[in-house]
């Protein structure tokens, strides 16, 4: 048997299946596309939500929000407001590198990895609108500075 057979997505084609994938083995990747879009659209309706309820239930809200921040914030800090179907393209892009390499890595290290690929590649990655170290940074003051608003409130 060869190498490709063994090793999905070794050639560089996108297998239509997950074979190796401890989560997902034995899925259509369409179908977990679908199942992940879902559950974005779910969780930022779940999310708006709680920021509509925040001043009524503070502690629920605060515990779910930075669940869901954790679960989405990985992969789009304005996870909330993305398309689910960009979103869900990008989970499954990652778990299908995965897949492919059969190695369970950090989303950093492949948003790392891929964007440090060609130098062609990072500098046109700046003009479409791909974060600064900075802007991230920045975003994730923000979010930590209104998770200290809703802690205030709590306690007033």
């Amino acid at each position: 048997m060869s190498d490709a057979a063994n090793n999905p997505g070794s050639d560089g084609a996108t297998p239509d299946q997950f074979i190796w994938h401890p989560e997902y083995r034995g899925q259509l990747v369409a179908e977990v596309r679908s199942s992940i879009r879902a559950d974005i659209a779910h969780d930022q309706r779940a999310y708006h939500l709680a920021m509509e309820g925040a001043e009524q239930q503070e502690q629920a809200v605060l515990a779910s929000v930075i669940d869901l921040e954790k679960r989405w914030g990985t992969f789009n800090l304005d996870w909330s407001e993305a398309d689910p179907g960009t979103l869900a393209d990008e989970v499954v892009a990652f778990e299908l590198e995965r897949e492919r390499r059969q190695e369970l890595f950090s989303y950093h290290e492949f948003r790392r990895q891929r964007t440090a690929k060609p130098p062609a590649r990072a500098a046109a990655g700046m003009t479409t609108g791909t974060s600064s170290p900075g802007i991230r940074w920045g975003a994730i003051i923000a979010v930590a500075i209104v998770v200290v608003l809703i802690l205030v409130l709590l306690l007033t």
